[in-house]
């Protein structure tokens, strides 16, 4: 398994890069990095070609990236997972957005076991009552592969992340009430100038 964390995204509500944000003197995929690495897999930076080297310059130069691929005509999510899949195609894929700016590492941990703990899912993601969290969660190599290949093909009928999550067959993990916190996703000044 591997970590991505996703920042190719083109922040047009918050109109600024969020990954290159700092909250209490870190930037935001800093922060990000530090969360997915403690579960101690090797962690990747997604972006897109017009940010590497702004990313390059705030981060250690061991930093790992990968290039949305422009062979992929797709935005958004799906983008940066199906280019994390095309580049590393035999792992196993932990995403983490990052924009989720108060996730912590128990919640993270929790779905990491049960994706040790049980390998016949596609994807495990947490619930939010009867909404999946997609941009925190593990997604199988194989199961990226079918929806890759439904791409090429022209079956993919939706480019979203939530569409391809249809096609799967998912370990859901009710979020804990004390945890609902750390999904809070941060796209726009307001919802910042709320930490």
């Amino acid at each position: 398994m591997i970590g991505v964390v996703l920042c190719g995204g083109e922040s047009t509500r918050m109109g600024t890069d969020k990954g290159l944000l700092m909250t209490d003197g870190k930037a935001w995929v800093t922060s990000a990095v530090e969360k997915l690495s403690a579960l101690e897999i090797k962690v990747f930076v997604s972006i897109n070609q017009f940010q590497l080297l702004s990313y390059q310059t705030i981060l250690p130069n061991n930093t790992q990236f990968i290039i949305d691929n422009a062979s992929i005509q797709l935005k958004g999510p799906l983008l940066g997972l199906l280019s994390a899949h095309l580049t590393h195609p035999k792992e196993d894929i932990f995403i983490l957005a990052c924009d989720l700016l108060l996730m912590n590492t128990p919640p993270l941990k929790e779905l990491y076991n049960e994706y040790y703990n049980n390998q016949t899912y596609d994807a495990y993601l947490f619930k939010n009552n009867l909404e999946y969290e997609p941009l925190c969660g593990i997604y199988k190599s194989k199961a990226l592969a079918t929806i890759y290949t439904k791409y090429q093909q022209g079956l993919l009928l939706k480019y979203s992340v939530k569409y391809a999550l249809e096609q799967f067959t998912i370990l859901s993990k009710p979020i804990k009430e004390q945890n609902l916190k750390y999904f809070k996703n941060f796209n726009s000044h307001a919802a910042q100038n709320g930490l």
